[in-house]
């Protein structure tokens, strides 16, 4: 993320030396007019404002610690970027138009300066807001994904034809069970990693008996957590 925020530097510096220069180099005077006046320096000041929290929310949006979190936090890029071409839209009318009267500059910029506050705390808000739903969702799927990837290690740790056969019906189950976890299904869950527990100790012993035995309770404990999700998603 670091390249891509260095990246992102080079691109914003080169837009912004562009106002610069653009705002500088064109003629002092428009028509008979001096357009270096009070709502010069404020409209430039408050663009010059808005550049540097666009550069700010970008920072914060690839500081993510995941390319979902980055994903979410283009929606803080995009809103920052909006805000940019308004007040780079409000505030060179402000700066090249020298009819406009000082109050009413200052005011059309201060009201586009507060809708782009706004615009991005909504979108930092929401972000946050999907964040912790992404996690909570992610810690209700964890028993199973969990268990998944250790029954399929048992898989490959099989070697005999029935053992396999065996803990490949228990991979399956975990497979195609339902991902997502409820409070309520806690003990019916502590059941079954204790009894996978021992079914992989069968395994681990190459016991092609003992793991066909252990797997009977281990696959009804399983259909009775499917079963429990579907009542849960009525």
């Amino acid at each position: 993320m670091k390249k891509s925020f260095n990246a992102y530097i080079a691109g914003w510096c080169t837009i912004l030396g562009l106002f610069n220069v653009i705002t500088f180099v064109t003629p002092g005077l428009i028509g008979n007019e001096n357009k270096y006046d009070l709502l010069f320096w404020v409209s430039y000041a408050l663009i010059t404002l808005v550049f540097v929290g666009q550069l700010v929310c970008a920072y914060f949006a690839f500081q993510a610690d995941s390319l979902q979190k980055t994903f979410y936090n283009l929606s803080l890029i995009k809103s920052s970027v909006a805000a940019l071409i308004a007040m780079l839209v409000v505030g060179g009318l402000c700066m090249v138009v020298t009819v406009i009267p000082n109050w009413a500059g200052i005011v059309a910029c201060s009201i586009v300066l507060a809708i782009s506050v706004v615009s991005v705390i909504k979108a930092t808000v929401a972000i946050e807001a999907v964040s912790e739903i992404d996690q909570k969702v992610k810690a209700k799927t964890f028993f199973v994904k969990s268990l998944t990837v250790d029954a399929e290690e048992l898989v490959n740790k099989a070697e005999s034809g029935a053992l396999r056969i065996t803990a490949q019906k228990v991979y399956e189950a975990f497979r195609y069970s339902d991902p997502m976890s409820t409070p309520e299904m806690a003990g019916l869950e502590e059941k079954i990693s204790d009894t996978f527990a021992e079914f992989a100790a069968t395994i681990d012993a190459k016991d092609a008996e003992g793991a066909e035995i252990i797997s009977e309770p281990l696959l009804a404990l399983i259909d009775e957590r499917n079963a429990k999700c579907k009542i849960d998603k009525k």
